[in-house]
């Protein structure tokens, strides 16, 4: 757990690494937009929602290998992208911008990846066939995949502490999981996404989130109506039509949560390297 100077600090290294995105993502002519408790903290609080301690932003999946590949190549010196082709122990859908020679540890990750700098997250978000049904389907599926993925490549640990009944399921789990693939199951992955897309309406999927398959959800026509909101002292997208977004995600989200609510991911540790005395007033 971080205390409030640190989080301040690691707030701060965001925003650099937004501000670069954002720098990448203007000068490619790439749509990219504020999800999740970024866009909540841009609505309710002009900024970071004061106990969060990461950014979250979304590219639509017809512009997603062009922002992969913008960041491999057009990305300052202080900065670097990782996904699962780049990095073999990172197995996530999404890929991550972070800031050279830091570390941020978080409780869920494994430490084997040599990339733990401080990060940003950027989700795909991929089109979907908009039937009930379908989406359920998808739901149990996704999640059966991010499952045997993330177990395969030791994340997840921390969840055998939560309780007895959890640590028998990631241990039945994982001992299952002894017999696959992981190289097979990315490429299964992969093509179960791409199907996705298969008779899509209108409706888009945010890859790679914890959320349920419901709260994952964006509409078309919120990432074409995008507008800035101050986020600190710089300005992101976001979408025009907030409230909608931001009600489907949270309900009534302008009501603060209980403390036991709030979440964040759990980062354990930080070691701020050359940031260490960066400005947080």
């Amino acid at each position: 757990m971080l205390n409030d100077t640190e989080l301040k600090r690691l707030q701060r290294c965001e925003l650099m690494i937004a501000e670069e995105i954002k720098r990448v993502c203007t000068s490619e002519g790439i749509p990219f937009f504020m999800v999740f408790g970024t866009m909540l903290g841009a609505i309710r609080h002009g900024g970071f929602i004061p106990w969060d301690d990461d950014i979250d932003f979304g590219v639509p999946a017809e512009y997603y290998d062009k922002f992969r590949q913008a960041c491999l190549s057009k990305l300052s010196e202080n900065f670097e992208f990782q996904d699962w082709d780049v990095d073999p122990d990172y197995p996530y859908p999404f890929g991550k911008i972070r800031l050279k020679n830091t570390v941020a540890d978080e409780n869920f990750t494994s430490e084997k990846s040599s990339h733990r700098g401080i990060f940003v997250d950027v989700f795909p978000i991929i089109e979907i066939n908009s039937d009930a049904e379908f989406k359920l389907r998808a739901e149990k599926k996704n999640t059966m995949y991010m499952r045997k993925l993330w177990i395969k490549k030791g994340y997840g640990k921390c969840i055998r502490r939560e309780s007895f009944k959890q640590r028998v399921k990631y241990d039945v789990f994982k001992f299952i999981n002894l017999f696959s693939n992981y190289e097979k199951t990315k490429e299964s992955y992969k093509k179960f996404i791409s199907g996705l897309a298969d008779n899509a309406s209108g409706e888009m999927l945010t890859l790679g989130s914890n959320y349920s398959i419901k709260k994952l959800i964006i509409m078309r026509d919120w990432t074409e109506n995008l507008v800035d909101y101050t986020f600190e002292n710089i300005t992101l997208p976001g979408f025009k039509e907030y409230d909608s977004y931001l009600s489907l995600v949270y309900g009534d989200y302008m009501k603060l949560p209980d403390e036991k609510d709030r979440h964040t991911h759990e980062i354990k540790s930080v070691d701020f390297g050359r940031y260490k005395n960066i400005s947080i007033s």
